[in-house]
């Protein structure tokens, strides 16, 4: 089966999910990206090393803001699928974006008929110009198929009158040969290096520091307990001078550590100098949390995660005695509360997270739901 993959991987470890589904000998795969990504045109190895896959790079045009990735365009309108006669076209752009359109235009006129696939992160139903409201309907009408990051973005698809099929699934995935827990020397010498001691309970955020982020909530949570805690705070953003200025004001400037941004490949190490890692988001009238990645990350860790009840984090948490209202620092505090009392508490939710990770989020599990959906696609298609 002939897939043609578009997608805008810019970091190594998420290629790995393109290089994982090209081990699968059912499906013989073109991935199209732009050329601004630095991975070479051409023939790419899989990730087994036995089979491979084909690089197409194509220059994006930007239309409008600078940046936004709703309005870029492939200069090459049909992206090659006339001569690749794929099966399966997958694209992982929003679909209210220029290019989801220009892909099921594509299909449209040089593969007809053929499934096409697409990804949705939106579990909010905003409200929209005439444009994009014009191309998000052409592109639902057009998808068989969409995946979506958490169940209130198939809630938010059918509203939209969409009638094609669904699964719920990250789109990358996490790589728990990079995110897993540290032996206690390493956690304690990752410790060391933030300048906290291997017995304390470390509480952290990681993401950016703004309004919908709350961070000033988990601050708050933690002025609020009786238990001594440590912050690790990890991210810039417009609150960072505000955040610093909360925690002087209750105390906890001694204890909280703003460690700025962290490059990915320190994420781990990051994660495993927590006990527990906070996700305290706001809901505001134009975004909700759409899954959380740092979320999944810590669970593959095997730290303890606790949100609010934005969005799709309970989706991902999966555990009710982790979530809190939106906002409500005393509730946070006292979930918080209890996991530093309670190490046999700390230690459940952490294995059962790890569980639910593994089950759930990897990227060799997010690749296998791809090459899954393709191929039920494919059987559909060829009984029609």
């Amino acid at each position: 089966m002939r897939v043609l993959f578009v997608c805008t991987y810019d970091r190594p470890e998420f290629q790995r999910k393109v290089d994982i589904i090209a081990n699968d000998q059912a499906i013989d795969l073109f991935c199209v990206i732009p050329d601004h990504v630095n991975i070479p045109e051409g023939r790419r190895i899989s990730a087994n090393g036995q089979r491979g896959y084909q690089i197409l790079k194509f220059k994006l045009r930007q239309l409008g803001h600078l940046g936004d990735a709703h309005r870029q365009l492939y200069e090459s309108f049909g992206l090659q699928v006339g001569s690749v006669k794929p099966d399966i076209i997958h694209c992982e752009h929003e679909q209210e974006g220029l290019i989801a359109a220009q892909v099921a235009l594509a299909r449209n006129i040089f593969a007809p008929g053929i499934p096409l696939v697409m990804y949705s992160w939106q579990n909010l139903l905003r409200k929209r110009s005439p444009p994009v409201l014009a191309v998000c309907r052409f592109t639902l009408r057009n998808a068989q198929h969409i995946t979506c990051a958490s169940e209130e973005a198939v809630s938010v698809l059918i509203r939209q009158g969409y009638v094609g099929t669904t699964d719920v699934s990250p789109m990358i995935g996490i790589d728990p040969a990079l995110f897993k827990s540290a032996d206690p020397a390493r956690a304690a010498e990752i410790r060391a290096s933030y300048g906290i001691s291997a017995n304390d309970f470390v509480m952290g955020f990681v993401g950016r520091l703004s309004p919908e982020k709350s961070v000033d909530t988990l601050l708050q949570a933690a002025g609020q307990m009786k238990t001594q805690t440590t912050l690790l705070i990890a991210g810039t953003g417009e609150m960072e001078s505000s955040l610093k200025t909360l925690a002087h004001e209750l105390g906890l400037a001694n204890r909280c550590h703003f460690v700025g941004s962290v490059p990915n490949n320190a994420i781990p190490d990051f994660m495993n100098a927590l006990d527990v890692l906070a996700l305290p988001s706001l809901t505001t009238a134009n975004w909700k949390e759409q899954f959380g990645r740092v979320l999944a990350e810590a669970m593959l860790c095997q730290r303890v995660v606790v949100g609010s009840n934005s969005g799709a984090i309970p989706e991902v948490i999966g555990q009710p005695e982790c979530i809190f209202s939106e906002g409500n620092a005393a509730a946070l505090a006292t979930i918080l509360e209890r996991l530093a009392k309670e190490p046999a508490t700390r230690k459940h939710f952490a294995s059962a997270g790890h569980d639910r990770a593994m089950q759930r989020f990897t990227i060799d599990e997010v690749a296998q739901k791809n090459v899954k959906c393709w191929l039920n696609l494919a059987s559909s298609h060829s009984t029609v």
